[in-house]
């Protein structure tokens, strides 16, 4: 619910901006799988071709977001993986 009120309250300032917000899963099933863990949560690459990836992340007591900008930019050319 609160990530919902925060994403339409993004998508009124940046209302063009191509966003994804990923699983709250998927850091933790990176932890312990790395990528072949999270290949699952990241439907068809979609992700590279975002302007922000948004990956919610649960520590503890309280959440926190880790935002990429330009996740596209991470990938290094001519690297299978």
């Amino acid at each position: 619910m609160i990530c919902s009120l925060w994403f339409d309250r993004f998508k009124l300032i940046s209302p063009d901006a191509k966003v994804q917000i990923l699983s709250t899963f998927l850091y933790s099933q990176y932890q312990e799988g790395g990528l072949n863990g999270v290949a699952k949560y990241t439907p068809g690459g979609r992700i590279w071709d975002m302007e922000f990836a948004i990956i919610p992340v649960h520590c503890i007591d309280h959440w926190v977001a880790i935002i990429i900008a330009n996740p596209g930019g991470l990938l290094i050319p001519g690297d299978p993986s």
